[in-house]
């Protein structure tokens, strides 16, 4: 982990321990002397909304700072939707290559922003449940949440009523889930510790951990696509030569929104060690000499050391 570090923690160390002086009601971009702040911070602090790692063989919280504060989730309540995916193919539902249509009404309830797919999905468009899962937890697309939804629960309403039960069942507490992709919606909400509980039981099944540690996956050519969709992981930490980079993270899944702020679970493991860390209500920091640092990178790589260092 020294060598994660090495271009960046010398700067970042003293800003990261500011976190919690840091009012959420700040823009995304903020200059900050840390200097003048430190002395004044406690040992260990995240700049975070809220945020925890755990053992995952034990299940001890290592760390946890405000983990039970009711936030946003953007876009890791797509963890929900990936582990009800894979428990339904589980019990023979449906299958990987269970061909799926895309509805219009899968489309109609999205803006174009939820879209990370280029083309979009498309009204008639033939595609798998592999395909699916593959946008969803790649690329973070919405409209294949919906899609997976309508097929799973016969509408979108019906699925999020099946991931509230299933967050029930797992103990999450202060949660509602609205959606499946987590697009932003004032009734949807939750918190660390549940987020925790929702992956600490994905990452029982093999299959969810095979489209959670994805780098990347293609959407091969359709019917009403011509070209195969190349699909890239918008997890920092999990990508080679990124300067976030973690060769320990084995998965993660994103969320950003603008009240939700920048969000991140992971999953890391190294020396027998696993464990899993949340990070809730980030932010873009911009440091004096005008470099900006994402915050939830940054500080689920500190979650991360914390929690190997501190594992038994």
């Amino acid at each position: 982990m020294k060598l994660i570090f090495k271009n960046i923690k010398k700067k970042l160390y003293t800003l990261a321990l500011i976190g919690a002086m840091l009012s959420a009601a700040w823009s995304n971009y903020v200059v900050v002397d840390a200097e003048e702040y430190v002395a004044q911070q406690p040992a260990i602090a995240f700049d975070a909304a809220g945020c925890l790692v755990a053992n995952n063989v034990t299940g001890r919280i290592i760390y946890s700072q405000n983990a039970d504060a009711i936030l946003e989730p953007a876009s890791t309540v797509k963890i929900m939707t990936a582990l009800l995916t894979v428990e339904a193919i589980e019990r023979g539902d449906i299958a990987l290559d269970s061909p799926v249509l895309v509805s219009s009404t899968a489309l109609a309830s999205l803006p174009s922003d939820a879209s990370h797919v280029e083309p979009r999905l498309m009204a008639g468009e033939a595609l798998n449940v592999d395909q699916l899962l593959s946008a969803m937890m790649v690329s973070s697309d919405c409209q294949a949440c919906n899609v997976l939804a309508e097929l799973l629960g016969g509408s979108v309403p019906n699925f999020a009523a099946m991931m509230n039960a299933r967050a029930a069942q797992l103990g999450c507490v202060n949660t509602n889930f609205t959606n499946p992709s987590g697009y932003p919606d004032n009734k949807m909400y939750t918190n660390a510790t549940s987020l925790y509980l929702i992956t600490a039981e994905a990452i029982k099944h093999p299959l969810f951990n095979k489209y959670f540690g994805l780098q990347s996956a293609v959407i091969p050519a359709t019917n009403l696509c011509v070209a195969p969709r190349i699909l890239v992981n918008t997890d920092a930490l999990m990508i080679p030569g990124n300067i976030y980079y973690n060769p320990a993270v084995i998965g993660g899944k994103t969320g950003t929104a603008n009240r939700a702020g920048q969000c991140l679970v992971s999953v890391a493991e190294r020396e027998g060690k696993k464990v899993i860390s949340v990070v809730l209500g980030a932010r873009n920091r911009t440091m004096i000499d005008g470099n900006v640092i994402s915050m939830r990178y940054y500080e689920s790589n500190r979650l991360i050391e914390h929690g190997f260092n501190n594992y038994w």
